[in-house]
């Protein structure tokens, strides 16, 4: 098959720096152009006999329209090129095109070499790589890669430059899962020194018991998508874990499956500090469920629905405490009373929004002993205003009470029961099932409605 320097379709070729890059027209010229060795259009054969045989060579244009396979490779392209309309429908033919190593960095550029080859099905496009010196990172211990566009692939492909790092902060890229490498022997050889991984602020939904970490003992989540609790439990297998910042991830419930309201749970052995806060937790329960934790030492709650009843109870219970110290410093007289302010500034602005807590008066033991039995009314207004009068123990629980008012206006176990206590122009849900009356101040003659739902 011959080739030739001279063919009927011209190409403009741009005069590129090949230090930054040649056009893809260049690169076919000089492919498929200046390799040939023979610039003539007719050659003259002398024949042993007979005349002369005169062979026309095939020009360009035909030859490039028979290229089924054009390979361009490793040729450092980083564009189109201007004028290569010709070219590319002289290629019109071409079935694949390699373009692999080269220097193209986004698809529009891309886009314009194959626009206009018709008969292309297969494009072969494999980024530029270079030999990487492995050990030149091994004295790295902290690496931080925030806002590198990066997803959790890209950051697993890189890990074997960071052999030693122990800790790695991965803040807002777009890492949307965890998990280890696909081949189980890849994991054990990487970051086998690493104790705190950040990856605050990505878009993680995700986590699958990434094997990678197995010395890990800080690990912040925060600012992410989990949202599912059981996806936080996948991350239990992680043997050395003490730290754990799932705040801000959008969490609306906690619960661990593998044991009962009095049992530890097997997960998290070692995790000694939780941060939950900035989630959507709105019930006693999820709270409660972290007391299963063996070792949690220190929970961080703060702006959660339910963190804000916890701010209330803590504060009542301190007025209660407290009030009485008030109120002898406030007989002793304004020495007394501006030393007490000094040591407890937010006392009067609790005094003032929840005003002064019943039954806090000293009594003596006479009437602790008449305190011990109430004599309270019991309304259901739902069943004909039907009032019911009756002594109970002051040290009942709610969720007791709750028992007896069942019995006595014949509720069905079918209905839930709520208790609203009302004293004078006060009124007060009895909502901590576990409390008694005690807790809530209830005297002799208040009235508690019940309401069925």
């Amino acid at each position: 098959f011959l080739v030739t320097k001279k063919w009927r379709i011209e190409i403009m070729a741009e005069e590129v720096d090949e230090d930054n890059g040649i056009s893809f027209v260049t690169a076919i010229e000089r492919r498929y152009v200046e390799t040939c060795l023979i610039d003539k259009e007719v050659l003259t054969l002398p024949q042993m006999y007979g005349n002369d045989r005169t062979i026309e060579l095939i020009g360009l244009e035909k030859r490039l329209n028979a290229l089924i396979e054009a390979d361009v490779s490793r040729m450092n392209i980083t564009c189109c090129g201007s004028d290569c309309h010709s070219l590319i429908q002289a290629l019109r033919h071409t079935k694949t095109l390699i373009l692999s190593n080269n220097l193209l960095t986004d698809w529009p550029e891309v886009a314009k070499i194959v626009a206009n080859i018709e008969c292309l099905t297969d494009l072969v496009l494999i980024p530029k790589s270079e030999e990487l010196d492995l050990h030149s990172f091994k004295a790295i211990k902290t690496l931080v890669i925030d806002n590198m566009d990066y997803d959790w692939n890209d950051i697993l492909w890189c890990a074997q430059m960071w052999p030693n790092i122990e800790r790695l902060d991965v803040w807002g890229n777009r890492v949307t899962e965890l998990k280890s490498p696909h081949y189980r022997g890849m994991a054990s050889r990487l970051w086998p020194n690493i104790e705190r991984l950040d990856v605050w602020g990505n878009r993680v939904t995700e986590l699958k018991s990434p094997h990678v970490f197995t010395q890990l003992i800080h690990l912040s989540l925060c600012n992410n998508s989990i949202e599912e609790w059981h996806h936080v439990c996948r991350l239990a297998t992680l043997p050395n874990l003490k730290t754990l910042n799932v705040s801000d991830c959008k969490l609306n419930s906690i619960h661990f499956d593998d044991s009962d309201a009095k049992q530890k749970t097997k997960l998290f052995p070692r995790l000694e500090f939780l941060s939950i806060g900035n989630n959507n937790l709105k019930t006693w329960r999820d709270v409660s469920e972290l007391n299963k934790l063996q070792k949690l030492d220190q929970l961080f709650i703060k702006n959660n629905p339910i963190s804000e009843m916890m701010r209330r109870d803590a504060e009542i219970a301190y007025l209660r405490k407290t009030n009485k110290i008030y109120e002898t410093a406030k007989s002793l007289g304004d020495e007394k009373l501006h030393e007490f302010i000094n040591e407890n500034p937010t006392f009067e602005s609790i005094l003032l929004k929840f005003g002064k807590p019943f039954g806090s008066e000293s009594i003596s033991k006479a009437e602790i002993e008449k305190k011990k039995f109430l004599t309270i009314k019991l309304r259901n207004p739902f069943d004909n205003e039907k009032c019911v009068e009756k002594k109970i123990p002051a040290s009942i629980s709610i969720i007791n009470l709750k028992t007896i008012v069942r019995k006595l206006f014949e509720i069905d176990y079918n209905y839930d029961i709520n208790l609203l206590w009302t004293s004078k122009d006060f009124e007060c849900p009895l909502d901590k099932e576990s409390q008694n009356l005690n807790f809530y101040s209830i005297e002799n003659g208040d009235t508690i409605l019940v309401n069925i739902q």
